[in-house]
């Protein structure tokens, strides 16, 4: 930028922008509620998800005849969500391959969520809960 004289023009600049996270699961029968959270996920707080949302809503819609398919992230991986898997839906998780985007159908759910949101862009992080929640 220039300016004439001794004058300093600052650029107002955002350091640490706000964030919201989701996490998102859907079976042949549709979606289920998303679980909207601020928090930085680690294996810690995934398995609290994995009890309250998917365990809830999977046992309401299909009873025990679901699997549970998740890509290979670290927190997905852990020895604490490995072991809570083990225990409480032992016959429910299939073995899926690392690095296949290709094969990861909740890709073209977050991808048309995408279009979703950027066709009438939310202006606050409260505008963009609500439209999370309403897609």
């Amino acid at each position: 930028m220039w300016c004439k004289g001794p004058r300093r023009i600052y650029q107002p600049t955002v350091k640490h922008s706000a964030k919201v996270h989701i996490w998102a699961t859907f079976s042949l029968f549709g979606t289920f509620p998303l679980c909207i959270f601020s928090q930085n996920l680690d294996s810690h707080f995934f398995v609290e998800i994995l009890k309250w949302h998917l365990l809830e809503n999977a046992n309401v819609f299909h009873g025990t005849e679901w699997f549970l398919i998740q890509d290979n992230d670290l927190k997905h991986t852990s020895r604490r969500c490995k072991t809570w898997i083990a225990e409480n839906m032992p016959n429910n998780q299939l073995d899926w391959p690392s690095q296949s985007p290709d094969m990861n159908p909740i890709e073209n759910l977050f991808s048309w969520m995408k279009y979703k949101l950027n066709r009438d862009r939310p202006k606050t992080i409260k505008d963009l809960k609500a439209r999370l929640g309403g897609i």
